[in-house]
């Protein structure tokens, strides 16, 4: 399937379109390139564009940065790692991503994975209790919790028994 050659996006319309974007819901800088980019707006439009998108607040990667952090965090359930790699991803600077991380507390952590990882525990299943918990925090760390955190997390969960598999993982990664 062939497409459509179609025509490039004038300068004031593309500024037009994304303020009208902006207005409704907060993006950064790159996911405005990325809409320009496929808009074919000219090159050096862009900057001008950006420039003047900033100028009027419609764009600011440190709010950016905050909302994408109480976001992700709220209804994706992702942790700090997860949130910090997607925001490099999008070129949101270092500092910025630490200030907004920030946002999140130790107690808000700590009550999302319980939750996270209860049901996670519900679901899961496997040929014995060390392979469960395994899937479990293989889980957990692919949604951007620290290891520390998990671990912390299933040991005021489990019974004795499912503790002393906990200890025996936690040895056998020592090892590594």
């Amino acid at each position: 399937m062939e497409r459509k050659s179609r025509k490039p996006c004038s300068e004031a319309e593309a500024l037009q379109r994304l303020e009208a974007l902006c207005a409704t819901t907060e993006h950064c800088r790159a996911d405005m390139l990325r809409k320009m980019n496929a808009w074919e707006v000219a090159d050096e439009a862009r900057d001008r564009i950006i420039q003047r998108l900033e100028e009027g607040h419609f764009i600011d990667e440190s709010r950016y940065a905050r909302a994408f952090v109480r976001d992700k965090f709220r209804y994706n359930h992702w942790g700090a790692t997860r949130i910090a790699m997607e925001m490099r991803r999008k070129g949101i600077p270092g500092d910025i991503i630490e200030t907004a991380l920030h946002e999140i507390t130790e107690e808000d952590v700590a009550g999302t994975l319980t939750r996270l990882l209860q049901a996670k525990l519900r679901t899961t299943k496997g040929s014995n209790e060390h392979e469960r918990l395994m899937k479990v925090l293989r889980f957990a760390v692919g949604k951007g919790y620290a290891l520390r955190d998990i671990r912390e997390c299933l040991a005021a969960m489990l019974d004795e028994t499912t503790r002393d598999t906990l200890e025996t993982l936690e040895a056998t990664d020592e090892d590594r």
